[in-house]
């Protein structure tokens, strides 16, 4: 009785890691991404990304790498967010009213010379 008894409570065990393990998988965040480019097109590296979650003030900073690509994650659901590009010889560019959903990877693509 008690090796039936230690086989059932090995079992639960088990199946509660499993089940643990799928509730951190779980995504709570969502992400933007994005390329800024010239007027005709060519990338613009080390250009200074900030996204602004409105109703709450948090900003998320990022640069452009040499591809003119940015990625921001970990970015609360909802919105509405302010994003804004500067430097590095463009005018600058924002957008306002940005919602990102769950999950979410937001791509946005801007140019301005």
């Amino acid at each position: 009785m008690s090796k039936r008894l230690g086989t059932h409570l090995l079992l639960c065990l088990l199946v509660s890691l499993l089940a643990m393990s799928s509730a951190f998988a779980q995504n709570t965040t969502a992400s933007m991404s994005g390329r800024v480019t010239d007027a005709s097109g060519k990338p613009v590296a080390g250009v200074t990304v900030r996204i602004v979650h409105v109703p709450s003030g948090t900003a998320s900073v990022t640069t452009t790498d040499a591809n003119g690509r940015y990625i921001a994650q970990g970015l609360r659901v909802g919105g509405p967010y302010h994003v804004e590009a500067k430097g590095n010889g463009i005018k600058e560019i924002d957008a306002d009213n940005v919602y990102l959903e769950l999950g979410q990877a937001e791509h946005r693509r801007s140019s301005k010379a």
